[in-house]
C-alpha cells in the first residue's frame, strides 16, 4: 500500500468497518446476528461514515484487530455490538448495478481524538432506502474483538 492522502479512493481489494450498534442489528429468534437494518447507515452531507480496515499494512486479522481497538478507543463499544465488514468494491459495484455512483474514499480525522482510517461512502442520499438496503446485504457482522473490548471496558471505568 502507497501512501494515502485525504480524498483518495480506497482500493476496492480493501474493506471498510462500520460500528454496528445493538439497535442496528437484527437479530434471529436464535438470539444471533441475523442481518443489519438500513438505520445502521447514517447518512449525512458527507456521506457514510466507516473506517478503511486496510489502512496499515499488516494481515487483515492484524487490521480488523487494529480496527476494532480503534474504534473502541473512539466510541462507546460494548460486548452485544457488532463491528460491519464490507468490501470496498462490492459497495461500488452494488451502486452501479442501481445505476447509482458512489465513491469510497480515505477522509482522516485529526484532532483531539484523531482517526486516521476514518473514511466515506459518497454519493449516498439520506432517503434511498433501495440502496442502503442492497447494502446491509453486503456487510459481514463481526463480534468486536478481545483487546477492543478490554479497551472499551477501560475507558467505561475512567468515565465512572
Amino acid at each position: 500500500m502507497g501512501e494515502c492522502v485525504k480524498g483518495d479512493e480506497i482500493p476496492h481489494t480493501d474493506h471498510v468497518a462500520l460500528h454496528c450498534q445493538t439497535s442496528d442489528l437484527e437479530v434471529g429468534p436464535d438470539g444471533k446476528w441475523s442481518g443489519l437494518k438500513i438505520d445502521a447507515f447514517r447518512v449525512d452531507d458527507n456521506g457514510i461514515s466507516v473506517n478503511w480496515v486496510e489502512q496499515q499494512p499488516g494481515s487483515f486479522e492484524a487490521c480488523f484487530d487494529r480496527t476494532c481497538c480503534l474504534l473502541a478507543r473512539l466510541r462507546t463499544v460494548r460486548p452485544k455490538h457488532a463491528c460491519g465488514i464490507f468490501k470496498v468494491g462490492d459497495i461500488i459495484q452494488t451502486a452501479a448495478a442501481s445505476g447509482r455512483v458512489v465513491g469510497v474514499i480515505h477522509d482522516p480525522v485529526e484532532g483531539p481524538a484523531p482517526n486516521p482510517a476514518h473514511s466515506l461512502i459518497t454519493g449516498c442520499a439520506p432517503d434511498d432506502d433501495e440502496l442502503l438496503s442492497q447494502f446491509t446485504l453486503l456487510v459481514d457482522l463481526q463480534p468486536f474483538t478481545k483487546a477492543a473490548l478490554e479497551i472499551a471496558k477501560k475507558r467505561e471505568k475512567a468515565r465512572k
